[in-house]
């Protein structure tokens, strides 16, 4: 599998998951379990490299904005929700995080921004196991252990996004 593959994958599946992250996660680890051990490794390396080339302050001050506090842990998931949203989504957030008012929704039920996904953390391990009944060890080693660019005061953020201030910040 090579990165076209990947989004390829992620755009078939998504137009079958009536935007839920629960069914899209299900339905990638379901397609993926119908590939080869590697290829599913393949998946994991190129799913760790996009969330790694998130891994920004950017980014992270557009989670805040849009969820009014994300964690560490959050941001993971919110990264792997940002690749879920697919190729043209991910590559526009990173470019601007501001893309991002129209993409992220508002549950009906809850009231809150959908914008994370943990599910889609594990798709590859849940295949990985299914096909070969091992556990799988990922072979990607991140060197980001800081988040790329100049973390600033959320003041100058909120000022830095505009767009999802007005949709978002405004709730709190």
């Amino acid at each position: 599998m090579n990165e076209n593959d990947f989004w390829t994958l992620i755009a078939d599946v998504n137009s079958d998951s009536g935007n839920s992250c629960e069914t899209q996660a299900q339905l990638i680890s379901e397609r993926l379990a119908e590939m080869e051990a590697i290829e599913i490794r393949d998946f994991d390396s190129i799913f760790h490299q996009l969330l790694d080339k998130a891994y920004s302050w950017h980014l992270w001050s557009a989670a805040i904005i849009i969820g009014g506090v994300c964690s560490d842990d959050c941001f993971l998931d919110f990264r792997a929700w940002l690749i879920g949203q697919g190729k043209e989504v991910y590559f526009s957030a990173l470019d601007n995080p501001e893309t991002l008012v129209d993409v992220v929704q508002i549950n009906e039920i809850t009231d809150e921004p959908d914008f994370t996904c943990e599910q889609l953390n594990y798709v590859a391990d849940k295949a990985f196991e299914k096909t070969t009944g091992n556990e799988l060890i990922s072979t990607y080693i991140s060197t980001n252990r800081t988040p790329k660019g100049e973390n600033r005061e959320i003041s100058e953020w909120l000022k830095m996004y505009p767009k999802l201030v007005a949709k978002f910040w405004s709730r709190f």
